[in-house]
């Protein structure tokens, strides 16, 4: 009887629990909803943001049929559900503003959650579209957040400027000599979503050695995103869903992270379907 040296005998049961642990991660996917994140700049922006940048008016004949192309698009994925950047507590009012669309009643509005997510989901049949958004206050003092008044009064204005300045968003959004599809694809590739993500990290240096207001603000941004991202595995737990994300491209990195790390769904990318 050969006796097997202990040195391979361990190797041997190494490999066959990794094979084991590999089928078990790949019997697991099979198992999770499935998700994709578009980001994309506000159509309409209302001054919701820290920077508001305009962008090209959607609402031209051209703008339109590419909208109506991305749509058909987007078919591609299969969508059960649609989340867009529109409060979660207000989910009644999207309820009654898609149902007016579907019936003929109501247009669409120059706003990305009608242009993309409501168009889409009267493509599909869908009868519901989902409210996902947080954007209350942080607990605490305002003044522990305010990262610009801080660096008003600390002598912080040269990176305050390059944090503030519009001009590279409005490079970065505009639209020229591009369809809106390939618009979007090359917003949501993984080097522009990580070069905006990075600028967090410029917002959290503003500080000095007795106060972190910047870091203060960032965390708040996490944790506005954790919210959102709560809200989002709200939908369903159905592991056949396929769930699509309409959302401010800030947030795309973080809700893209949070998806995959978290092991709660099998992430897609646009890149996949986007031309």
């Amino acid at each position: 009887m050969k006796i097997w040296p202990l040195k391979l005998f361990s190797s041997l049961l190494f490999l066959l629990s990794y094979q084991f642990s590999l089928l078990a991660c790949a019997a697991e996917a099979d198992s999770l909803p499935t998700i994709m994140v578009i980001g994309t700049a506000h159509f309409q922006n209302a001054g919701r943001d820290q920077i508001n940048v305009d962008t090209e008016d959607v609402m031209s004949p051209q703008r339109q049929r590419e909208l109506e192309e991305l749509a058909s698009t987007l078919q591609n994925y299969a969508p059960t559900h649609i989340a867009v950047e529109f409060p979660a507590s207000a989910q009644a009012q999207v309820d009654e503003a898609y149902r007016n669309y579907l019936e003929g009643n109501a247009e669409l509005r120059r706003i990305e959650h009608h242009q993309i997510g409501y168009r889409l989901g009267k493509l599909l049949g869908l009868n519901k579209i989902h409210a996902v958004d947080w954007n209350e206050s942080p607990p605490g003092d305002f003044e522990s957040y305010d990262w610009v008044t801080f660096a008003e009064a600390n002598g912080m204005e040269e990176p305050l400027a390059a944090l503030s300045d519009p001009s590279v968003l409005e490079e970065l959004f505009n639209m020229e000599n591009q369809t809106i599809e390939g618009w979007l694809n090359r917003l949501n590739s993984p080097e522009v979503l990580l070069t905006q993500h990075q600028v967090y990290f410029n917002i959290a240096a503003i500080a000095n050695s007795e106060q972190q207001p910047g870091a203060n603000w960032v965390g708040s941004w996490y944790g506005r995103n954790l919210k959102i991202f709560n809200n989002i595995r709200g939908i369903t737990d159905d592991p056949d869903a396929r769930i699509l994300v309409i959302y401010g491209l800030g947030h795309a990195y973080l809700l893209n992270q949070f998806a995959s790390e978290s092991g709660y769904y099998n992430v897609e990318r646009p890149s996949l379907y986007l031309d």
